[in-house]
């Protein structure tokens, strides 16, 4: 299916060539014009690569009267069945094709940026009167090409394969733009060859001028551009991906590809020896950031039989599933490292990334992120390994994303490899944990919300998310990592690229409010109805502000990062010309990464300060409906906190037994005692006994007990 494309005010170019070997023909090329401008009434010309053209082909003061011509919009040519087969040419085969297109030009200041969108088999060059502006598969600029000249590598046309891979578009600014151009009559000439296979040839072009073509848009075709900027040389590793001529086209889908990483000491250069060279499978990842021109990918380093293969790369332990972020939603491009380092100073496995330059199918890509996958290993998520038998004794790893987003999805065991027991252990572990968080023992220190969980986890998790306000948080990209007959634990942290303040929606501009209250899937509210974990949550939050999340420290490791990439990050958005454009999301707008870093320190010494002013103001009651505030007008004091060798618990309730418990952190039963109490009255009771006297210095909870509910639960400290 040909690609339909709306009426443009501009010039509006719209080429189709192909050519192909048709079993017991002669080779037919197709050659299509379609535009509403005067373009299309002038036609183009074409000369059949047999043999060279004359000299000065380019040019446009060239005399083509002995070209083969169109003077309409239509097809020339048969033999695929997507285009009409009238106004056909049959020509001998060829390894390429010449084509010359006149245009004419009013005022050249009406000419902006421009945008060249090309679907091509196998390669070409373009050339504005005369200047070559664009090269693809045919050696370095500037140099000369023979007629008969194959390809560096093959290329396969997209358009007519309904591939989802966009077709590639090349940005040419407008200083090059209005220095080629002049007022009258302009031409693109444009020279296409083929590969060595030589059995098919194509070409179809888009040329928009980009001055009044409206809002960047990413998922407009108009914008999916990058500029062809050649990677000289970079502190960063390399990498050099090779995918087979028909690239990635689907989303999700694996291809084979081959991969070099060149990563000496010093100065790396796409020239250098490899320090590593196989095969992979690679695919495009990501939901929404999948259709990103600065595409992400998910690869497997393999053995040449598809196997995987475990290496060590870019200083990181050996293994074989890696992601390459692009980071393109952050201008910043720091964001992410910046919250794994944090992870990482917390005393949490994060994955380990390096920034690298990478070069797919020949073309500089820009900066990216070379990350280690999330997944089980002992030097990644380290839980054990399943227990198909007794799925309880396994280790799990599982996480919460699109596009289901309150259903669990299985990373270890894999998704596809997961049995019925495994998932229905998981599973039900997770729903009885959420329906304690509303039962009656919501509280209870050996059958509560706390015995499925590791609430240290929880607490660096909610600091991190809240600190950062990532609008995904509690939502997307949330993982989670189970041992063996081990509790939840929160984490590894994934995917902050439109964290602190980068997007308008879910509240994640906002520098107040918690994002806990606004994205609610993970019932943090839920589990804050416990003071324990309230006040451990403000207690961390407060060691943590006067080390290394303080103002001065946040500040200087932004700093450090940025000016960490100052070389890369400028190349990069040479390639991508997108750093004055708004991007996907905020409601702020920047002009460059340099006053986005700028917003994003303002932004979070704001959050910062409102997180200060609010941690210790945290509450909320228990539900009313539940069956643990049935007794809210008991009313307890516990004192003196921190003890030494006794405690009194000060209680006035209604009239009963009441059971005064010491819980160890670990949920072990240390000291229990039963009194009662008169209706109406302050009761006072001291535990005073060796017990007591005998506990080791650090954190209890104590909880009173009234009928079989608890009615208070605090945490109390011996000196």
């Amino acid at each position: 299916m040909l690609l339909t494309y709306t009426t443009m005010k501009h010039i509006f170019l719209f080429l189709l060539l192909f050519f192909c070997t048709i079993t017991g023909t002669t080779q037919v090329p197709f050659i299509m014009l379609n535009s509403d401008t005067a373009l299309t009434k002038r036609g183009f010309s074409y000369w059949v690569g047999t043999v060279a053209p004359a000299n000065g082909w380019k040019e446009l003061d060239f005399d083509d009267s002995q070209w083969l011509k169109s003077n309409q919009p239509a097809v020339v040519g048969y033999g695929w069945p997507q285009l009409p087969k009238d106004s056909t040419v049959v020509v001998a085969k060829c390894p390429s094709l010449f084509l010359r297109i006149k245009f004419k030009v009013d005022n050249v200041w009406d000419w902006g940026d421009m945008s060249f969108l090309a679907d091509y088999d196998d390669g070409f060059i373009a050339y504005l009167n005369g200047q070559e502006i664009i090269r693809v598969n045919l050696g370095a600029k500037d140099t000369p090409v023979a007629h008969d000249r194959s390809t560096d590598r093959s290329h396969e046309s997209h358009i007519y394969r309904q591939y989802e891979a966009a077709v590639d578009g090349f940005y040419i600014d407008s200083a090059i733009v209005r220095s080629l151009i002049h007022p009258g009559e302009n031409v693109f000439a444009i020279e296409v060859h083929n590969d060595s296979v030589a059995n098919d040839l194509s070409f179809a072009c888009t040329v928009y001028n980009l001055k009044n073509n409206g809002w960047y848009n990413i998922y407009n075709s108009v914008f999916r551009y990058y500029r062809q900027v050649p990677l000289d040389s970079s502190k960063f590793p390399i990498v050099v991906i090779e995918t087979d001529e028909m690239g990635i086209p689907q989303i999700h889908t694996r291809v084979r590809a081959r991969m070099k990483v060149i990563d000496k000491h010093g100065l790396k250069r796409p020239t250098d020896l490899p320090v590593y060279e196989g095969y992979i499978s690679i695919e495009r990842k990501g939901e929404s950031s999948a259709w990103f021109p600065k595409m992400s990918y998910n690869l497997e380093t393999q053995n040449a039989d598809g196997s995987n293969q475990n290496v060590s790369l870019m200083g990181m332990p050996a293994e074989n599933d890696w992601v390459l972020f692009s980071s393109f939603a952050d201008k910043s491009l720091i964001k992410n490292e910046l919250v794994f380092m944090l992870g990482r100073k917390m005393g949490h496995y994060e994955p380990r990334t390096q920034f690298c330059e990478l070069i797919y199918n020949g073309e500089y890509m820009g900066l990216y992120y070379f990350t280690e996958k999330i997944k089980r290993d002992k030097n990644r998520v380290n839980v054990g390994k399943r227990d198909t038998v007794f799925p309880e004794n396994g280790g799990y790893v599982f996480k919460y994303d699109k596009p289901t987003r309150k259903l669990v999805q299985f990373i270890y065991p894999d998704k596809d490899e997961v049995t019925a027991a495994e998932k229905n252990y998981l599973t039900g572990y997770i729903k009885s944990f959420e329906a304690t968080l509303k039962s009656s023992k919501f509280l209870d220190p050996i059958e509560g919300y706390r015995r499925y969980i590791n609430p240290y986890s929880l607490i660096d998790y909610i600091i991190i998310n809240e600190l950062t306000k990532n609008c995904d948080a509690y939502l997307y990209s949330t993982y989670f990592h189970k041992d063996s007959r081990g509790v939840i634990n929160y984490g590894p942290l994934w995917d902050y690229d439109l964290a602190f303040g980068g997007a308008s929606w879910q509240e994640g501009t906002l520098t107040y409010k918690w994002q806990f209250e606004f994205n609610t899937d993970l019932n943090i509210k839920l589990m804050l109805r416990d003071t324990v974990l309230k006040n451990r949550l403000a207690e961390r939050w407060w060691k943590l502000r006067s080390n290394f999340l303080s103002n001065d420290s946040l500040m200087h490791y932004i700093d450090s990062l940025y000016q960490a990439t100052t070389d890369s990050r400028i190349l990069n958005y040479k390639v991508w010309p997108v750093e004055d454009k708004y991007l996907f999301g905020p409601d702020h707008y920047v002009a460059s990464a340099d006053e986005e870093v700028a917003f994003i320190k303002d932004w979070l010494r704001k959050r910062l300060a409102w997180i200060d002013a609010n941690i210790d103001k945290i509450y909320y009651p228990l539900d009313v409906n539940a069956p643990t505030f049935a007794y809210s007008t008991t009313a307890i004091e516990v004192f003196p906190n921190p003890f030494v060798d006794r405690i009194r618990v000060r209680l006035l309730g209604s009239e009963g037994n009441y059971t005064v418990a010491i819980y160890s952190l670990e949920g072990k039963r240390m000291y229990q005692q039963t009194f009662y109490a008169i209706d109406g009255e302050v009761n006072t009771y001291e535990l005073s006994d060796m017990a007591i006297a005998n506990l080791r210095r650090g954190m209890y909870v104590l909880t009173v007990n009234y009928h079989g509910t608890v009615v208070q639960a605090e945490k109390i400290i011996k000196q």
